[in-house]
């Protein structure tokens, strides 16, 4: 019973990092004004080879899914 648990929270875990990952890619670039290229080589030291050509089609298939609910989180940050 203890493996089938691991199993079924594995993918919701997994998910919620993509997640986090693209809103700090979204938010890097929009609200910090981060260039792709630049956030491309912040990842590189930290073992992760994100390309540029990856993290644009992230934020171009991003913004077409819902341009207006991404502006609203990003621009709703806490810290603005």
């Amino acid at each position: 019973m203890h493996g089938e648990i691991r199993l079924a929270v594995g993918p919701l875990v997994h998910r919620a990092k993509r997640q986090a990952l693209l809103a700090h890619v979204l938010v890097s670039k929009y609200a910090d004004h981060l260039p792709l290229y630049r956030q491309s080589q912040t990842f590189g030291p930290d073992g992760i080879n994100l390309e540029r050509s990856t993290l644009a089609d992230w934020v171009e298939r991003s913004l077409v899914l819902n341009p207006w609910r991404m502006r609203q989180a990003v621009m709703c940050r806490p810290d603005r």
